[in-house]
């Protein structure tokens, strides 16, 4: 809201919680761009601030989960902040909708929409921790196609079937 002040918190509250575009560019143009190229560099994510394209690969965007949940950039406390907050989905599909509601799940979203050939190009992207108990793991699911509510119900597909492996795996583990 123009005229408000804002805390340094809130405003990453609402850029991670709320995919706030607002908030972003609060924080963002006024970080010097060199430290968050460093941050890039820091964590092997490769960022070109002048591909317009904004293209991340799957193993980039979740390098982004895996220092939060080894607290290995971050310390505890503001690794476990992020993933908190990361815990509360403003998607409740794709991932989220694949996850027993008692198995906690940190993840994020990203949609973007873009013209090509005269069609448009959806691609929906879903990543994040699934605390599955005992045996934690990252899954990321990009997608590109043209109809938001079959790639979400892919990347939900993609992940009961991941999800599942995992519980088979350590069911017949436990039974030996």
């Amino acid at each position: 809201m123009p005229g408000k002040a804002y805390t340094v918190d809130e405003l990453l509250y609402r850029m991670i919680a709320y995919s706030d575009n607002n908030a972003d560019f609060l924080l963002f143009h006024r970080l010097p761009e060199d430290r968050l190229l460093a941050v890039y560099k820091d964590l092997n994510v490769d960022y070109d601030p002048g591909n317009k394209a904004d293209n991340m690969s799957v193993s980039s965007y979740a390098s982004f989960f895996r220092v939060l949940f080894n607290a290995s950039y971050l310390n505890n406390d503001m690794s476990e902040k992020a993933l908190k907050i990361l815990s509360f989905p403003e998607f409740n599909g794709g991932l989220i909708a694949a996850i027993p509601p008692d198995v906690k799940v940190a993840s994020k979203f990203g949609e973007r929409v873009f013209v090509k050939q005269n069609a448009e190009i959806i691609q929906l992207h879903n990543v994040g921790v699934i605390y599955y108990p005992g045996r934690p793991f990252l899954l990321g699911v990009m997608t590109r196609g043209t109809n938001f509510g079959t790639q979400a119900d892919v990347i939900r597909d993609i992940t009961r079937l991941v999800y599942n492996e995992v519980d088979h795996q350590i069911r017949e583990k436990n039974n030996k």
